[in-house]
């Protein structure tokens, strides 16, 4: 017994030494800890005034960043959580809005070909509008000198030059009034005159310290007018020409923006391209067979009435005049008959109408080519970090995000519409006669002896 008692006793003794130890080990390295932050505090005193300076931002930088921690996580253990939307909600948003802008749009194609024009030109300005005013360049604009008055003057000069170009054989009727006639006649001068007065301007405006910014701003504008200035010319050219060659066009690009986004939603799985997200193959391929079968029965609807057929060859403000536009049946009304033959069937003779073949290229393009509009914005959106350009339209962003498509879809329809739908030798060899006519005598007289003496040889 005695035995057993000093073994535990001996034990006992062995804890205790062990607990002993390892406090001592604890304190030193405590100690050794001090000893070192100590150390680091006499060496920051030790360093030259920079260094201690710089020494005090870290450690104030590194509190800040502490310090905002713990209150963002203060912050959100009061906030509720929100509920997510989710992507019918988005959907029926989307929806309800583009039902509004479709409805508003038509209510402005009955009150006639004028008012689509003042529509293109007021959707131009806003869209300006939304490019100057990027919220992420939006405060240091306003500290440029004259930045807005200069963009502004340089966007509807350019306007004005393209407008009246295009407008001049329709607004001619107004030359009997002597200021319109004069800008009519100087119009070349007048334009070139009043850009040389805001380059003066913008000159006088140079400013130390903003110069980069300036010049690259300047440059901005100038790519603003080409391509939207330019584009929006031709799409209100295709407006007088018909209101046909506007309305197509656009309702393609609705079709195709709607049905891709609808059939993505449900079906979407692999995505188009990392540019935007959003988009897949699945809704670019529901899209396009939607927007073909569109294209084929809208465009058997429109030529049934004359209102979209008839060119607009006199600028006309009268409002709901669609009820007095009469014009001759044209060429791409009439149909034609393809003839084929089949082994086993035998020849088959098939009607089909040449506006249809016209709407079938303009709805291949509005479905494969004109969502590079899209993506282009939406590279440009990337780069500059924003998500839209406003969020002037609920669901769709700005009118920029809305008119991206669009715009390059009435570039092709103007170009498509001058080089296979009026394209006539005819038609040029009148004109030609037409501006001979307007000549003065001694003018007419010279061009008779030019045609005698080359048709003499």
């Amino acid at each position: 017994m005695k035995k057993k008692y000093e073994e535990e006793e001996n034990h006992s003794k062995k804890e205790n030494d062990i607990k002993q130890t390892d406090s001592k080990q604890n304190n030193e390295k405590t100690i050794q800890q001090n000893s070192k932050e100590d150390s680091v505090m006499d060496s920051a005193s030790a360093f030259s005034d920079e260094q201690e300076q710089a020494f005090k931002e870290k450690q104030k930088e590194i509190t800040k960043g502490k310090f905002e921690k713990l209150s963002n996580a203060f912050s959100k253990s009061f906030i509720p959580p929100q509920p997510k939307s989710s992507k019918w909600s988005d959907l029926y948003t989307r929806t309800i809005w583009s039902l509004i802008m479709i409805f508003s749009f038509f209510a402005i194609l009955l009150m006639g070909h004028f008012y689509c024009a003042v529509l293109v030109f007021f959707i131009i300005l806003c869209i300006f509008k939304e490019l100057m005013d990027i919220p992420r360049y939006k405060e240091r604009n306003l500290e440029v000198k004259n930045y807005y008055l200069i963009s502004w003057s340089m966007f509807l000069l350019g306007l004005y030059y393209f407008y009246i170009r295009m407008l001049k054989n329709k607004i001619s009727y107004l030359k009997k009034y002597y200021l319109i006639f004069m800008l009519f006649r100087y119009h070349n001068f007048i334009c070139f005159m009043l850009y040389v007065l805001v380059f003066f301007i913008f000159i006088q405006s140079l400013t130390k310290g903003y110069y980069r910014y300036q010049f690259r701003q300047f440059a901005y504008i100038h790519i603003i007018l080409i391509i939207f200035g330019l584009s929006s010319t031709l799409i209100i050219n295709n407006i007088f020409n018909g209101l046909i060659w506007f309305l197509l066009p656009c309702s393609l690009v609705i079709v195709n923006d709607i049905f891709a986004y609808v059939w993505g939603r449900m079906l979407g799985k692999h995505k188009l391209t990392p540019l935007s997200p959003k988009k897949t193959w699945e809704g670019f391929i529901g899209g396009f067979i939607t927007t073909m079968i569109w294209s084929y029965y809208f465009s058997n609807f429109l030529i049934k009435y004359k209102y979209f057929l008839c060119p607009l060859n006199q600028v006309n403000i009268k409002p709901f005049n669609f009820l007095n536009m009469n014009c001759e049946e044209l060429e791409f009304m009439k149909f034609n008959y393809y003839f084929f033959d089949f082994p086993i069937l035998g020849k088959y003779a098939i009607p089909f109408r040449t506006i249809n073949l016209h709407s079938f290229a303009m709805g291949m393009f509005a479905s494969l080519l004109a969502p590079l509009g899209g993506l282009f914005a939406s590279a440009f959106k990337r780069s500059i970090g924003i998500k839209d350009f406003a969020d002037t339209i609920p669901g769709h962003g700005g009118l920029t995000d809305r008119m991206d498509c669009q715009l390059l879809n009435g570039v092709f329809a103007a170009v498509w519409m001058y080089q296979f739908v009026f394209f006539d030798e005819k038609k040029i060899l009148s004109g030609i006669i037409k501006k001979i006519s307007n000549l003065n005598y001694q003018d007419k007289v010279q061009m008779f002896n030019y045609l005698k003496e080359t048709l003499g040889k």
